[in-house]
């Protein structure tokens, strides 16, 4: 029950969030506006999260986890198409979020994204190894390359409303980065 509860807390406070920044930058939005929205009282609030920055903080921070729980690091690259569309529904699901962040503070979000995109590259061994062996370029620059596109091409797509398809969008991550040919490459 207590679980149920915060969940339930959590999900209100989020929702109060996405309204708020619908209507003003997040830097004009207080405690006192989130919580009167959510319908819950400031106590309520700060057993959860310290202040609005910690509020934010966690709330991508639940996101970034349930996505890179999705991906399928380790296993075959052909696992990965089906995984960056699921991962590419879940921002569908939760669209209004992130648009609203998106568009109130997109350093914030950019930042984000690109400490995402190292990560990921930390953890695929064969992503570090295709960005290594890109042609013209010293993988200092492939890695930028690699990270500044997908940022670029995932705030776009956002900011259009998502209108391509998750699959769409998966396989232009794909064909723009070459890395499945690329992962073959460097392996042989």
């Amino acid at each position: 029950m207590t679980q149920a509860r915060q969940t339930s807390t959590k999900a209100d406070i989020k929702a109060a969030l996405v309204k708020l920044l619908q209507e003003k930058d997040f830097e004009a939005i207080t405690i006192s506006d989130i919580t009167r929205t959510a319908g819950i009282n400031r106590s309520t609030f700060y057993l959860h999260y310290l202040d609005k920055l910690d509020m934010i903080d966690k709330i991508i921070a639940d996101i970034l986890q349930e996505i890179m729980s999705k991906l399928p690091i380790g296993q075959a690259k052909e696992k990965w198409l089906p995984s960056v569309v699921a991962v590419l529904d879940l921002v569908v699901a939760d669209f209004d979020f992130v648009q609203s962040l998106i568009l109130s503070r997109p350093d914030y979000i950019s930042n984000i994204l690109r400490s995402f995109l190292l990560e990921l590259i930390d953890r695929v061994p064969e992503l570090e190894q295709a960005l290594n062996h890109r042609p013209a370029l010293n993988p200092e620059y492939a890695r930028e390359v690699f990270i500044n596109s997908n940022i670029g091409i995932i705030l776009h797509w956002i900011r259009k409303g998502c209108k391509e398809s998750t699959q769409e969008i998966a396989q232009m991550f794909f064909a723009w980065n070459q890395l499945p040919s690329q992962i073959e490459g460097a392996q042989s």
